[in-house]
């Protein structure tokens, strides 16, 4: 995980075409698999946030690295998990706050009970799931606070979650669609953060996810049902010509 930072991360932050802080004010993280340097089935060790909050993730040991694929989706790269790998804050996780807006496009993991990403709560909250009871992804920060982005699924797809912390609801969107509004229990996301993408730090044996995840972004306001929410995931099912 080096921090010799290279100026190409920033110059291209809008990831050749992808630009989410074009559509909605707030954007504190954002990883683009496009941007990562390397060829085709290269190990992952740097994957740089380009928002500009120096929120980036890495792997320095080899056998946890995942794998860049190039040209894998629609002609962009993804990041691919499989087996044990897993990133880490590098130096700093991805810290939640009051207000959020989450989207992570990922694909649903081969094997069950995986984290897609896993928090520093208890049981690994707040985070993406795949694979628990055979669902293709949910949400979950706590048991009461758990719902399902989809039963089944395959391929690539855009997780949204909004939520203010204490009051309201976390809504949830699948691909373009909203399919949860659930409310917002106490266990605020603003004391959390991501500490692995990939799997779960906070349980035996990590909960390792496999399947590929181009893109993570991350808005430190709540967006749900704006238009701009909607534009910026028609945008990016177009980008990867998500069916």
């Amino acid at each position: 995980m080096s921090m010799i930072i290279n100026p190409y991360w920033f110059a291209t932050a809008g990831g050749g075409g992808l630009d989410p802080g074009s559509f909605l004010a707030g954007l504190d993280w954002f990883l683009l698999a496009d941007n990562i340097s390397g060829n085709d089935n290269d190990p992952v060790v740097d994957w740089f946030d380009v928002s500009g909050a120096n929120k980036h993730y890495g792997q320095n040991t080899s056998t946890n690295q995942p794998t860049l694929k190039k040209n894998i989706y629609n002609g962009h790269a993804s990041v691919e998990f499989a087996t044990n790998d897993k990133l880490l804050p590098d130096p700093n996780p991805r810290a939640d706050t009051a207000q959020n807006t989450l989207i992570v496009v990922c694909t649903p993991s081969s094997t069950s009970n995986s984290y897609i990403f896993g928090g520093n709560g208890g049981d690994g909250n707040p985070s993406f799931i795949s694979g628990f009871g055979g669902k293709a992804f949910e949400y979950f920060n706590t048991n009461s606070e758990r719902a399902t982005f989809a039963a089944s699924a395959s391929g690539l797809h855009v997780l949204t979650i909004t939520r203010t912390d204490s009051t309201g609801n976390v809504v949830g969107y699948f691909d373009t669609t909203q399919v949860f509004s659930i409310p917002v229990v106490a266990d605020n996301w603003a004391n959390r953060a991501i500490n692995e993408l990939g799997a779960n730090a906070n349980a035996a044996g990590d909960d390792f996810y496999n399947g590929n995840a181009p893109c993570w972004i991350h808005f430190n306001q709540n967006h749900e049902g704006a238009s701009g929410l909607a534009d910026l995931i028609d945008e990016i099912i177009s980008y990867y010509a998500i069916a």
